[in-house]
């Protein structure tokens, strides 16, 4: 479903987990917890079901639903969340995304952009990363992220169907939208979860020389490219609202079902296009 500007969202929350309520874990998530002694409680239990079917009946779309806060994020228009209101299992109800946008291009999405030039990618590039975290060491001692689940959280993974740098992790590799937004996941505009995914995953042999005896390999290497990967996109292209806070908690929650290791985030929120939101 493409959702138009005039779209509304809203954050409702449930008075209880109802008794219809299951256990949202993945079996490595249990063995996870089992693993560093961490105890299963209420937190680990999925919104009631017969809550959600309540908010459907009403005409509201669920786009998400929260566990550890226990509601869902729906869009709903203002007749539909005066029926949303009366129902007996909601708590409380949050808007957390208007129709306020100021940025032109949500107004008028532009054509993906195609880069005017190759860009050559080097050695030097992925040795400096490894330098700053001292990562060589673990890479000779053959540590690249092997049996380690890894989830990069972000605002666009544009062309990480077809990137080079990705077909060694494409196998290992599963995507997740939590963003309702106008562009498909890897034609999307934003390119930064691409770029934080490549230091990482990445892999690109540039080329090879002989020279004497001695063989000199030229490659981007990523700082764990034999890890299990996640790309979830939580980040809405063109406008800023706190439903993105609600996407980058399910998000997380998801990696936590998934028993996830390793969760890199590189977002942020505090100011809004509606000034209202804004948490400063």
């Amino acid at each position: 479903m493409l959702l138009t500007l005039l779209s509304l969202f809203w954050f409702v929350s449930f008075t209880d987990k109802n008794t219809d309520s299951h256990l949202a874990l993945g079996e490595r998530a249990v063995v996870q917890r089992q693993k560093w002694d961490i105890a299963i409680d209420s937190l680990d239990y999925s919104v009631s079901p017969s809550y959600l079917n309540a908010l459907r009946s009403t005409g509201a779309r669920i786009c998400h639903t929260s566990r550890w806060m226990n509601g869902a994020t729906i869009e709903a228009d203002s007749t539909t969340i005066a029926l949303v209101e009366m129902l007996p299992c909601v708590q409380s109800i949050e808007l957390t995304r208007n129709n306020v946008c100021n940025n032109p291009r949500f107004m008028s999405p532009q054509r993906l952009r195609t880069p005017s030039q190759q860009v050559v990618v080097d050695y030097n590039l992925a040795q400096q990363q490894q330098d700053m975290q001292n990562i060589t060491p673990l890479h000779l001692l053959g540590y690249k992220g092997q049996g380690i689940h890894l989830a990069v959280i972000d605002g666009g993974f544009q062309n990480i169907d077809t990137l080079s740098c990705f077909d060694s992790i494409r196998p290992r590799l599963s995507t997740f939208d939590m963003a309702d937004s106008e562009y498909d996941f890897s034609s999307s505009e934003g390119a930064h979860g691409s770029y934080c995914l490549s230091l990482i995953g990445g892999y690109t042999q540039i080329n090879q020389q002989v020279v004497g005896d001695t063989l000199t390999r030229t490659y981007y290497e990523g700082a764990a490219i034999d890890a299990t990967f996640y790309a979830i996109r939580s980040e809405e292209e063109g406008v800023e609202s706190p439903k993105e806070c609600d996407n980058l908690l399910s998000a997380v929650e998801l990696c936590d079902s998934l028993g996830v290791n390793i969760i890199s985030v590189s977002l942020g929120y505090s100011e809004y296009d509606d000034t209202t939101f804004n948490f400063t």
